[in-house]
């Protein structure tokens, strides 16, 4: 009586406290995935990793898509990041970096930046039995576009949006230089697209109205400094002669006049010629038979204090290094007078003085009339006729001629002679331009665009001068004709001499001379535009036929002859945009599986096993209690019962049979236990089941990632995630071996109690379970180091259990590791090979134009339960032996003793079960025992579960997709300055 009193407290402690920690299990299970639901941006998954062979940087995909960018490449903390995806699909990227622009970037990175053009060079284009439909080009073709589309991502994170982007070239040098990020534009995120009408309607807008999206100037301007920033960043990073050409033609992809930076491709196209004027010649000088009078206006009309400036332009090269042509004019006089300025106008006038000009040798006198004022003083000498022949004097030429102005007739018997003064004069002679010689060339200009040289003016026109009168319109024409200009220009980069002034026909265009250029750049997508092509430039307020509008104050680059980029309103699910010349953008970027991840992603994965494993093992718990219960057979009443309805089901099919043969099926067993015990005798044991399962769920998926990815470091280094074949399926092995043994370890406690738990004829509650369990464990040590004295063993409580009592706990190691090791390494390995095998054929389907992945959408979804359905028959089918004798050793049924020795022996030895196993009628074939039962259980389970376990992956953010790392262009480039 007491003994059993006893019992009864132990039950119930045992099942107060295996109650409260089940709680909270659950509680901590809940309270898990709600926090992981309501707050999606504590989980983003990712942690940035380098790639070793090319130092490439992949970001994860919550700062790349929507998160401003990864810290690393852009050098600067972000103190916060957005909620939501940052739309590049069509978004305000597109109206500052064209798709021309971005793929012709593309190809750039892919030339000339060396950890982009390792990336190329890795990649694997050759064709194999996966890729026999898509031939090395088109596979090329896709692989740049995916480029392209981080490149976009790139742009949209650090030149444009809210995040800005490098400060300057020297926070994107130093990274810590800048204390926050510049702005760079402030767009409206409501008007991107988010559809195909969208789409659609965007296009037939551009098509009607061809209205610039950026009509605000604040945000016009925010959107240039990106652009700029990009510039800087890119002019300070590839410096060789080459590339700067090709930045040239870049930026002069950008066709908006209000973005294009036109001074900045002026600086680096005058890096890259160096350019030097070697030769200029000057143009509307006054001709032999030309009117004199027009001398002012076509290089004469200059005094000798008033002698012609050049003024030349500054080269566009920025720097130190690069220095201004100078030049300098040459003169000589035209022997004509220009005027005659009044030294003293003299006093007491009374009229106009006669005005002589008075030198010996002259051939035309110069006739000059003075002007007085109201007080009798000459106040001008006007020149009517500036004359020919003076200056010459003693072999000179520049002699002032003498200025004789007559004095003023003095009244008779005046006394103050003072009053009446004689005026003075004197005569500055007319210098002409001669020549303008070059004194320095300079060095920094564009060979094809040399620098524009102005002639001073002379200060005003001679007394003398007659406007030209223009014989076609007969209207005064009083332009000034007189240029120079550069006809030759040298570069000190490559020794090349062009000539010049330049005009579109002229300029050497490499697209219309050689036609084979274009159809390169189609076939190859890394291609670039010859070197030696020249941008054209247009003067500010020059129109741009191509764009219908005028070019802006620093004017306008354009490359000629090519192929408007036209929308395309329908494309390939994986293009996202296109350009007919420089290819495609992708809709997704370039990715990598992360190899790294966080305690936290871990941690998610192992909730996701844990969940699923848990929902389907106690949903078809069913199915293993009626296999236990099979392959124990100790439940007489139910198999009796089942036994009858099966005999019974035989004979109304007119079969014959006999009690000796008829057996039970696992049809019979769940009606005979439905019909006499109810519905609900088929989940007994649900609840320890629940808690080995999530040990099962948790530990093995968990564990599996957690090895299979440290394997995969450890082996093969950064590039692991690119392994495929027999590499990837040893590391699966052993990570799955290895995940299997942690596991069973862990679970060996729920598992044997699972195990005996439905060995019970009655549904009996865990802790009653486990009482029984170690009150008959301390019997047989009891019985066997206390020399059969039973009754040393008192009442049993929860809070005395000892040491002695955990090892029994763990007793079934061995047979669970020997049942689950094969198990889970069949399972892994056949889910991966069935997926694989199928991923692979439906993406091989030419109707296939996005590919599937495992457990993404519902075409993955089903993958997964298929390849998890067949996986469970083949690991059900390998284990099924280990599982019987673990049922049998786990159970309270002892083995029949054998009748030679008269001994019982134990069942915790599996080797004699096994033995009376194969010696009883059938041999080998009753390891097999209870085998349907247990091949539909896990055909159910584990397609369900690789189903679950996907979709709760998905669910908290740690899916194959989700576990992607996004190639992060700009890191590189930025390191590639340090």
């Amino acid at each position: 009586m007491k003994k059993d009193i006893a019992e009864h407290e132990t039950s119930k402690d045992l099942g107060s406290v295996t109650a409260t920690t089940r709680r909270k299990l659950l509680l901590s299970l809940i309270t898990s995935g709600t926090l992981l639901s309501v707050a999606p941006e504590i989980v983003n998954a990712g942690k940035a990793e380098i790639d070793s062979k090319t130092g490439e940087l992949f970001s994860p995909k919550s700062e790349m898509l929507g998160g401003g960018g990864s810290d690393l490449a852009r050098g600067i903390k972000l103190e916060s990041r957005p909620k939501g995806e940052f739309a590049t699909n069509g978004g305000p990227v597109q109206y500052v970096y064209e798709t021309r622009f971005i793929t012709y970037l593309s190809r750039f990175l892919l030339n000339y930046d060396p950890a982009a053009k390792a990336w190329w060079d890795e990649q694997d284009f050759s064709v194999d039995d996966t890729t026999t439909r898509v031939s090395v080009d088109i596979q090329k073709k896709i692989r740049f576009a995916e480029f392209a589309e981080s490149v976009e991502i790139g742009l949209a994170n650090y030149f444009v949006g809210p995040y800005g982007s490098y400060a300057s070239v020297q926070a994107a040098k130093a990274g810590l230089l800048a204390k926050a990020p510049a702005q760079s534009s402030s767009f409206d995120f409501n008007k991107t697209k988010t559809s195909l009408f969208d789409s659609m309607k965007q296009t037939f807008n551009s098509k009607v109205n061809n209205k610039s999206f950026l009509v605000d100037k604040k945000e016009g301007d925010k959107a240039r400094q990106g652009i700029l920033n990009l510039f800087s960043l890119l002019q300070a990073r590839y410096t060789s002669i080459e590339c700067k050409r090709q930045l040239a033609i870049l930026f002069s992809l950008i066709s908006d006049p209000k973005l294009q930076p036109t001074r900045e491709i002026k600086s680096i196209l005058g890096e890259a010629d160096d350019g030097s004027v070697t030769q200029i010649e000057v143009t509307g000088l006054l001709e032999d038979g030309d009117d004199y009078r027009w001398s002012g206006r076509r290089g004469g009309g200059y005094s000798v204090h008033d002698m012609p400036k050049v003024t030349v332009e500054s080269p566009p090269a920025l720097g130190a290094l690069y220095n201004p042509a100078k030049f300098e004019v040459t003169t000589k006089p035209t022997s004509r007078v220009l005027k005659i300025r009044v030294l003293d106008g003299g006093r007491g006038y009374a009229s106009i003085p006669k005005v002589e000009v008075i030198q010996q040798g002259v051939t035309m006198q110069c006739e000059a009339v003075a002007v007085l004022d109201r007080n009798g003083s000459v106040e001008d000498v006007i020149v009517l006729d500036p004359g020919f022949g003076y200056g010459r004097y003693k072999k000179r030429d520049d002699v002032p001629p003498e200025v004789r102005i007559a004095p003023p007739k003095t009244p008779r018997g005046t006394k103050k002679k003072n009053d009446y003064l004689p005026a003075i004069a004197i005569a500055d002679l007319e210098y002409a331009i001669e020549n303008v010689k070059i004194i320095d060339g300079g060095n920094g200009y564009i060979a094809n665009y040399p620098p524009k040289i102005d002639l001073s003016l002379p200060a005003e026109d001679p007394d003398w001068y007659l406007s030209p009168i223009n014989r076609k319109t007969w209207k005064v024409d009083d332009s000034v004709p007189v240029k120079v200009q550069v006809t030759e220009m040298t570069s000190f980069c490559d020794g090349e001499t062009v000539q010049t002034p330049i005009t579109p026909r002229s300029v050497q265009n490499e697209i219309s001379l050689d036609p084979s250029v274009l159809e390169r750049m189609t076939n190859d997508p890394i291609a670039l535009l010859p070197t030696t092509l020249q941008p054209y430039y247009t003067a500010p307020g020059g129109m741009i036929p191509e764009l219908g509008t005028q070019a802006q104050k620093d004017g306008n680059f354009r490359v000629l002859s090519l192929p408007m980029a036209v929308s395309t309103m329908f494309l390939p699910s994986r293009y996202r945009a296109y350009d007919p010349i420089f290819g495609a953008i992708g809709s997704k970027p370039v990715t990598k599986t992360a190899q790294a991840l966080t305690g936290s992603e871990y941690t998610r994965l192992a909730l996701s096993g844990g969940i699923c494993t848990v929902i389907v093992r106690t949903a078809l718990n069913p199915l293993e209690l009626v296999k236990t219960k099979l392959q124990l057979k100790n439940d007489e009443e139910l198999l009796k019962i089942a036994k009858e309805t099966s005999t019974q089901e035989t004979l109304q099919k007119n079969e014959t049979t006999t009690e000796k043969d008829a057996n039970a099926g696992t049809v019979d067993v769940v009606r005979a236990m439905v019909s006499t015990r109810g519905p609900l005798s088929l989940f007994q044991s649900a609840d320890v089941t629940f808690l080995a399962s999530s040990v099962f769920g948790s530990f093995g998926f968990g564990a599996t990632e957690l090895f299979r990815r440290s394997f995969t470091m450890v082996f093969f280094g950064d590039n692991g995630y690119e392994m495929k074949g027999t590499g990837e399926e040893l590391i699966l092995l052993f990570a799955a071996a290895l995940a299997c043994v942690l596991t069973s370890l862990a679970a060996a406690p729920f598992e044997i109690l699972r195990v005996r738990s439905m060995g019970y004829i009655d549904p009996q509650p865990i802790s009653t379970v486990l009482s029984d369990y170690l009150n008959e464990k301390r019997e047989e040590r009891a019985k066997r180091y206390l020399h059969g004295r039973v009754d040393a063993i008192e009442s049993f409580t929860f809070s005395n259990i000892s040491k002695d009592d955990i090892s029994p706990l763990f007793s079934g190691f061995l047979p669970i590791v020997s049942r689950e090791l094969p198990f889970a390494v069949i399972k892994f390995l056949t889910f991966d090979l069935v997926a694989s095998s199928l991923i692979t054929l439906i993406n091989s389907q030419s109707q296939v134009i996005e590919p599937v992945q495992v457990g993404i959408g519902g075409i993955g979804l089903t993958i997964s339960a298929v390849s998890g359905a067949i996986a469970g028959l083949a690991g059900a089918f390998v284990s099924h032996p280990a599982d019987l004798v673990l049922t049998l050793t786990s159970s309270k049924q002892k083995v029949p003793s054998n009748a030679n020795d008269g001994s019982s022996q134990d069942a915790a030895d599996w080797k004699p079960l096994v033995r009376e196993l194969i010696s009883q009628e059938g041999g080998i074939l009753n390891l097999f025992t209870g085998l349907p039962a247990r091949s539909t259980f896990f055909f159910l389970v584990i397609g369900l579960q690789f189903f679950l376990y996907d979709y709760a992956k998905n669910i908290f953010q740690v899916s194959s997709d989700d576990l992607t790392l996004v190639l992060d262009v700009f890191y590189a480039i930025r390191q590639g300055l340090q």
